[in-house]
C-alpha cells in the first residue's frame, strides 16, 4: 500500500470513528487478513490515553501489535525501539508521550495522523526487520 493510500486508509477509520489504538490494530490485522471485532472494541480502552490522558493510544497499540506477531521479540527489543524511535521523532516537539500532553484531551487529526503514519511505518519496519512480511496490504 502506498504511503498516499495508506494516509487516505488512517484518515478513513478516522471519520469512521475510530480512535489511534483501534486503528493501528485495525491495520495489523489487515496485514494479517484477519478481522476480530471483539479484539478492535476492547482496544478502545486504550482510547484518549486510557481515557484519562495517560499514554498515547498508538503507542500502546503499537506494541500490543509488535506482541501480537512476536511477544519474545517484542519484549525485549521491538518495544525498546519502537520507544526510542518515538522519543527520537517525537520527544522534544510534545516533550511527553502523555496523549493529553499531545491533544489537549482530544483527537487532534493534524497531530494524530502524523503520529499514527510515523508509528505505523515504525511498526512495519520492526517486524520487517525481525522477518515478517509487513508491506502487503495494510
Amino acid at each position: 500500500m502506498s504511503g498516499d493510500d495508506k494516509n487516505m486508509s488512517i484518515r478513513s477509520l478516522i471519520r469512521e470513528g475510530y480512535c489511534c489504538s483501534q486503528i493501528i490494530l485495525i491495520l495489523a490485522l489487515r496485514l494479517r487478513a484477519e478481522e476480530n471485532e471483539a479484539m478492535v472494541r476492547a482496544a478502545s480502552g486504550l482510547c484518549l490515553g486510557m481515557h484519562s490522558g495517560l499514554t498515547c493510544g498508538t503507542l500502546t497499540a503499537a506494541a500490543q501489535v509488535l506482541a501480537l506477531f512476536d511477544p519474545e521479540n517484542a519484549a525485549k527489543r521491538m518495544i525498546p525501539q519502537l520507544m526510542e524511535w518515538y522519543e527520537e521523532t517525537y520527544g522534544g516537539r510534545y516533550d511527553s508521550a502523555a496523549c493529553l500532553d499531545i491533544t489537549g484531551g482530544s483527537m487532534r487529526p493534524d497531530r494524530c495522523l502524523d503520529i499514527l503514519d510515523g508509528a505505523w511505518n515504525e511498526v512495519t519496519r520492526l517486524l520487517t526487520e525481525f522477518g515478517f512480511e509487513a508491506g502487503a496490504d495494510a
